[in-house]
């Protein structure tokens, strides 16, 4: 039969073939794969074949059989990207971790484990990151500010790479650009400014510029973040802003109105000026820069005394000496200039005073001439003409009058009109009573007289002293006029004749010191009544009996009066209540007696008040109380009072415990009211005789005897017994009932079980206790005494029944309960009783599997041995009882799975049979813990998988052992070099590459994963056309399993590394390309010649290239000292200092010294200047001498380097008018401007030319004097001497573009502030005689010299642009 193929659509599948067409018989047929490209299975999954049996010889016998093609997908696509190159933008100081962008690439492989991609970055410097699953590129910075910023790099350059799970990868060029964000700050070109400014100059009120400030922003130029503008901050005196302006895009500042000095207030004429300098940029950043304005003060204010008129006396006798000067007054002027110069002033007496008095220049203190004497009746006033002058310049005044009085002086003493006064007081007179006016005379202009008493002496009626202290306070006498008056008043009793000094003191005396006299004024006190009678004692107290007879006396009562001769009389002016007749006193005599009836029982004290009254117009009197104690005599019966005759006490009342106290009172007193009380016997209670308080003696029983009669007797106790009288009463008491018996339980323990799932509110049990008591003692209540288990339980407050209170699930276990029952007794009684109660444990939880790894994953290596232990769960089950919370673990597989794991029962996870990755590198089931409780209770199923790890067994190796690549040379990081590639065997191996270190380490980078190589540094062909170097590979997961199962691992690693190639050797060619300009061994080079130099002639510059041998020789030259020697062997032994200085900028130092020397080498020094062709020969090697210094940047001939060379026929004033020390000073910005300066010499006209000139050259735009920095550049001098009027005329051009300060426009030398100069300028003038055979000196000359002669020989020094 044949054997055919039929695809789904019923035509012939030329993509397949049978491996045989015709069978005979049976057979077996193979359908093979003709064209693979069929199998992809991005187009199609699936695939059905129809197999064609037919009989050869009938037709229409067919059998066929169906072939359902299931296509696998294998990883058979790279990722790609859709462009191959991107540029992204991010601005600078973005923050670590921005994103900028997501960049993705796609992988036509349809399978999840085959398209997903990671994504990685090389290059960048490592300021950019990617998200390697999302491809989100990111910043990566851990100073951001500091490493992503523009101005030190705009642009970054990276290789940006897609790769699947096998490797395969797609890259692109990835270029980040840095967008400028306004992160720099302007900044001024200088630290700070000064300016100088007279006050009153208006040329800078919108003419010239005060000053000019300029600031830098390194912002993106031409943007607004770059762009700067100017304006004033503050200032450092209030509001002197507002007289500023400030152009906001030049910085230049004027004035508003011209400078007052004196209104600049605290300031001494500094003005601290902050000018900000701001960008345009958001947010705009600003820095500021201070402007120092020194303003100085001019002479503008005239001095102005603070009065016209002064005023000042002095006295008569005023007199000065050497040592001191008798001061008169302080005139005072002032002067509104801000400073010392100006407004210091100084003062003089112009006119009046007769010579008497002088005035100190500084202070102004006016003061009495020495040897001047004054009489005030001669001349009684000085009027005085004062100047006060300034010491600016011009100077100015100002006048002021000072009018002095002479005044007289005091020189008599005072006198009283009488040496003794006499006057008489009353002594009651009033304050201020005036008692006598004592006046003394002064016959001085200017006294001032003081009066004061200076002693008191006093005597009482009876002559005898009295002490000064008792009376110096009754008087005193008024300071001005002399009046003695009442101080306070006096009293005649104690001193009535009181004798006072009076004193009186001129105080304005001069001579003789002191001035005082004394005069005695004799005071009578006069008598009146003023005092009460008093009596003897301060109070008065009697006794008598109530019962003793009228005419009783009971004392005597004594008064007395200080006043002059008085009588005192008695009366009684108030008798106490009842009394009232009971007592009597004789008025003359003061004695009292008893007149009626008393009785101590109503009145026990009479209060009485007697009366002493004198005899004086008006009378006079005082009273006093007197106490009368009425004594008791025995007349009343004790009496019961205040206490119940029934009382009731508890039973259970302790001996000695008080049950009543019995009151008896007695109207008596004394022993005649003491009551003692007694009682009929009883053996439970008894009475205090003293206090009548019935106590308990012994115990009481309610229930035997519960009310007892006492008989008490009360009697009173008189001094007599036979006057002691008594009464009686029945005191009832009753028995009380007292709490004295406890609740009782029938038993002391009860206990009951109950299950763990038994209901809420279901009865426990009931338990009760009884109570011998009565009423609310015997009423009992109950209670559970713990506070851990009431929450589970509770108890019915009457019954006692125990009810469940709350879910008593998962609270297995036994509870005790305290219950306690209480009476209702005061205090509460109770008894106790312990309940305990099971709870028995339910089967109610199931177990729940615990220790389950993450993500339910398990890994293993496939060479763990059967029985390797590789993961333990556990469980937890919240049942009580051992049966209920013990589970037991077991494996359910899925269907007829073969499972190579077992668990044991408490959960370890073994290896069960041998594992092969190849064969299976994952396994599923599940796990479940089953508990032994009655019904059994499982856990949830847990799936679990377990992957078999590959065993790290094969070492990485290359292919091939050298790889040769070709590149450009300045090749650099933006192109990638090449990549070199290993494999390894192993299927979850990770390769690291690394550049064995050699000569060429630091001028590749190769990507550690990927083997991409990148050039770091640039390759130049002129130094190296071929570079070789080596890169090892390694497995970086060698570590992490070859040593896991804990086999001879060492052993399998040695065999794996045979045949292995660890190292691949990269040869880079470096192609040439055009990029380098011919270049001069030497980098400058010079000449120099005569000034009268032919045009046409061949300069002595040969342009050869030297070799390096000559090029080292001239490198090791020592310069200043060939310099040094060659100038001083030179017949001018001018002293030049040929020093090149190192530029900063550039930071090269000393560069080569280029001297031509050879038309020097025959000259010998001590050669004289006879020789004109000598002279000449030697000038000639002077000028290429210096014309050859080179060093790139600066050239200094810092010393007087042509003097007067060669002058003749000069005069000194021609010398002298020479300014050999004009020197341009160049900034550094401007080194390359530096402009030949030509001097035409050849006769007086050309000469004069010079001036022209010189105004041109001087005025360069590049030439800069002096500025900040000083940067000097020295360029030239220039000399003219042929003619005094010409050299004046080059002098003043020069000098008005180019001295600072009037010396050096006199023609002396400058001190400009200088860098780095190594010798001082010094200023040299040569003499030499003419040509006529004589021997020539150098000297050092004085201009006074008429006997020299200068020559006329001219001579210029020409510099000649530097030839590169």
């Amino acid at each position: 039969m044949n054997i055919t193929l039929k695809c789904m659509n019923k035509s012939t599948c030329e993509d397949f073939i049978v491996s045989q067409t015709a069978v005979q018989g049976t057979g077996a047929i193979l359908v093979l794969v003709q064209d693979t490209s069929l199998l992809d299975y991005e187009k199609r999954k699936h695939i059905k074949i129809t197999v064609v049996a037919t009989e050869t010889a009938n037709k229409t016998h067919i059998a066929e059989a169906v072939i359902n093609i299931a296509i696998s997908d294998v990883n058979d696509n790279n990722p790609k990207f859709n462009n191959t190159s991107y540029t992204l933008y991010v601005k600078e100081n973005s923050l670590n971790g921005a994103k900028i962008t997501r960049i993705t690439a796609t992988d036509a492989d349809i399978s999840s484990k085959y398209n997903s991609l990671s994504y990685s970055i090389s290059g960048g410097n490592g300021r950019f990151n990617v998200d390697t699953n999302t491809g989100d590129i990111l910043v990566d910075c851990s100073d951001c500010t500091a490493e992503l910023d523009r101005e030190k790099q705009n642009v970054y350059y990276m290789t940006y790479t897609a790769k699947d799970v096998d490797g395969r990868s797609d890259s692109a060029s990835l270029v980040v650009q840095l967008l400028d964000v306004n992160d720099n700050t302007p900044v001024f070109l200088s630290s700070s400014y000064k300016v100088i400014a007279d006050e009153n100059d208006d040329k800078y009120v919108s003419k010239t510029p005060l000053i000019k400030v300029e600031a830098h922003d390194n912002d993106k130029e031409g943007t607004n973040n770059s762009a700067v503008v100017y304006d004033i901050a503050n200032t450092s005196v209030a509001n002197f802003e507002k007289n500023l302006t400030i152009k906001p895009n030049t910085g230049e500042v004027h004035l508003k109105s011209t400078l007052d000095y004196e209104k600049l207030v605290n300031s001494s004429g500094v003005i601290y000026i902050t000018v900000q300098a701001k960008d345009n940029g958001k947010p705009r950043r600003s820095s500021s820069v201070t402007v120092t304005l020194n303003v100085q003060d001019m002479n503008d204010n005239k001095p102005t005394f603070k009065r016209t008129l002064y005023n000042a006396t002095i006295r008569e006798d005023a007199t000065s000496n050497e040592t001191h000067y008798t001061l008169v007054k302080q005139v005072f002027a002032t002067d509104d200039d801000g400073t010392e110069r100006n407004n210091e002033l100084n003062y003089i007496i112009i006119r009046g005073g007769s010579d008497r008095f002088t005035i100190n220049a500084t202070s102004g203190w006016v003061s009495v001439q020495l040897g001047a004497r004054f009489d005030r009746e001669t001349d009684s006033n000085y009027n005085l003409t004062i100047f006060a002058i300034d010491q600016g310049y011009p100077p100015r005044t100002g006048t002021t009058t000072l009018s002095i009085d002479v005044t007289d002086v005091n020189d008599v003493l005072p006198e009283f009109s009488e040496k003794e006064y006499s006057a008489s007081v009353k002594e009651n007179a009033g304050s201020l009573s005036i008692v006598k006016n004592c006046p003394a005379s002064d016959d001085d202009l200017n006294d001032i007289l003081k009066y004061s008493i200076s002693n008191i002496t006093a005597s009482d009626e009876k002559g005898m002293k009295v002490n000064q202290s008792l009376v110096s306070n009754y008087f005193d006498i008024y300071p001005n006029n002399g009046t003695v008056y009442v101080k306070n008043k006096p009293d005649r009793e104690t001193a009535e004749k009181i004798i006072l000094t009076i004193m009186v003191e001129d105080t304005r005396a001069f001579h003789p010191k002191p001035q005082n006299a004394s005069a005695k004024l004799t005071i009578t006190l006069e008598d009146v009544n003023d005092n009460n009678p008093e009596f003897k004692n301060k109070s008065y107290s009697f006794s008598v009996v109530e019962n003793s007879r009228n005419g009783t006396i009971l004392g005597t009562l004594k008064a007395t009066d200080k006043d002059v001769n008085r009588t005192i009389t008695y009366k009684m002016t108030k008798n106490g209540g009842s009394t009232n007749g009971s007592f009597k006193i004789d008025p003359n005599t003061g004695v009292l007696s008893k007149t009626g009836y008393l009785d101590r029982e109503t009145n026990s004290m009479a209060y009485l008040q007697v009366t002493a009254t004198d005899n004086g117009i008006p009378p006079r009197n005082r009273s006093i109380g007197v106490n009368v104690t009425v004594d008791d005599f025995n007349d009343n019966s004790p009496v019961f009072v205040n206490f119940a005759r029934n009382v009731t006490i508890k039973e259970d009342s302790t001996n000695g415990t008080d049950v009543i106290t019995v009151n008896a009172t007695d109207k008596d007193e004394g022993p005649n009211k003491d009551i003692t009380y007694t009682m009929d016997a009883d053996s439970h209670f008894e009475i205090d005789k003293s206090s009548g308080i019935i106590t308990v003696v012994q115990s009481l029983d309610r229930e035997t005897k519960d009310t007892y009669k006492l008989h008490i007797i009360a009697k009173d106790n008189p001094v007599d017994q036979k006057e002691q009288k008594s009464t009686d009463t029945t005191v009832t008491v009753n028995i009380d009932d007292v709490n004295d018996n406890c609740p009782n339980f029938k038993r002391a323990n009860y206990s009951k079980r109950i299950q763990e799932d038994i209901d809420v509110d279901t009865l426990v049990i009931i338990i009760t206790a009884t109570d011998k008591d009565k009423g609310n003692n015997s009423v009992i209540t109950y209670e559970i005494d713990d506070s851990l288990n009431s929450p589970l339980f509770s108890i019915i407050e009457i019954t006692g029944g125990i009810y469940v209170k709350s879910s008593l699930a998962n609270k297995v276990g036994n509870y005790n309960l305290t219950i306690i029952a209480y009476d209702q007794g005061i205090p509460r009684l109770n008894g106790t009783a312990n309940v305990v109660i099971e709870v028995t444990d339910v089967n109610s939880h199931n177990p729940v599997i615990t220790k389950i790894p993450n993500g339910n994953e398990i890994s293993v290596y496939e060479c763990a041995d059967i029985g390797t232990e590789i993961h333990t769960f556990s469980y937890t089950d919240k049942d009580f009882s051992k049966d209920n919370n013990q589970a037991n673990f077991s494996i359910i597989s899925e269907g007829n799975k073969t499972i190579a794991f077992s668990i044991t029962q408490t959960g370890v996870l073994k290896v069960k049979s041998k594992l092969d990755v190849n064969n299976q590198s994952k396994y599923t089931f599940s796990i479940q813990a089953t508990d032994n409780g009655s019904p059994q209770l499982s856990s949830r199923v847990v799936p679990i998988t377990v992957r078999i790890l590959d065993v790290n067994d094969h070492l990485p190796s290359f292919d091939k052992a050298k790889v040769t690549w070709s590149k450009p040379e300045n090749t650099t990081f933006i192109e990638k070099i090449g990549t070199v590639t290993a494999y390894d065997k192993d299927r979850d191996s990770r390769m690291c590459y690394k550049i064995i270190k050699s000569n060429w380490t630091d001028y590749f980078n190769i990507s550690e994963h990927n083997g991409e190589i990148f050039c770091v540094k640039e390759l130049d062909h002129e130094a190296v056309t071929s570079i070789s170097f080596k890169v090892n590979v390694t497995d970086c997961s060698l570590e992490k399993n070859t040593t896991y199962c804990n086999k001879n691992k060492t052993a399998d690693i040695l065999r794996a590394q045979r045949g292995v190639r660890e190292t691949i050797e990269v040869v880079v060619n470096v192609k040439d390309i055009d990029d380098s300009p011919p270049v001069f061994k030497q980098k400058n080079l010079a000449t120099g010649m005569r000034r009268n130099t032919e045009a046409d002639t061949e300069l002595e510059l040969n342009l050869r290239m030297i070799s390096d041998s000559e090029d080292e020789f001239f490198k090791s030259l020592d310069i200043d000292n060939i310099s040094n020697t060659v100038v001083n062997n030179a017949i001018y032994q001018t002293d030049i200092s040929m020093v090149a200085e190192n530029d900063a900028e550039y930071e090269q130092n000393v560069i080569n010294y280029y001297i031509a020397t050879s038309d020097l080498r025959s000259v010998d020094s001590e050669v004289h200047p006879t020789n004109k062709s000598t002279v000449d020969e030697k000038a000639t090697a002077i000028d290429n001498a210096a014309a050859m210094v080179d060093d790139s940047k600066v050239v200094e001939i810092a010393e007087g380097l042509i003097d007067s060379i060669f002058v003749e026929n000069a005069t000194e004033n021609a010398a002298d008018q020479t300014d050999y020390s004009m020197v341009i000073e160049i900034e550094a910005d401007y080194d390359q401007s530096i402009i030949n300066y030509y001097t035409k010499t050849q006769n007086a006209k050309d000469k004069c030319s010079v001036d022209e000139n010189a105004e041109y050259l001087t005025d360069n735009s590049a030439i800069i004097e002096n500025e900040a920095d000083y940067q000097e550049r020295v360029i030239s001098y220039y000399i003219a001497t042929q003619d005094t009027d010409c050299d004046k005329n080059v002098i003043n051009v020069a000098s008005r573009k180019q001295c600072n300060d009037d010396d050096m426009c006199r023609g002396q030398s400058p001190k400009p502030k200088r860098k780095n100069w190594r010798k001082k300028p010094t200023r040299k003038k040569l003499r030499y005689i003419d040509n006529e055979n004589t021997t020539g000196r150098k000297d050092n000359v004085d201009s006074g010299s008429e006997s020299e002669k200068y020559s006329s020989q001219p001579f210029c020094w020409t510099w000649k642009k530097k030839v590169v």
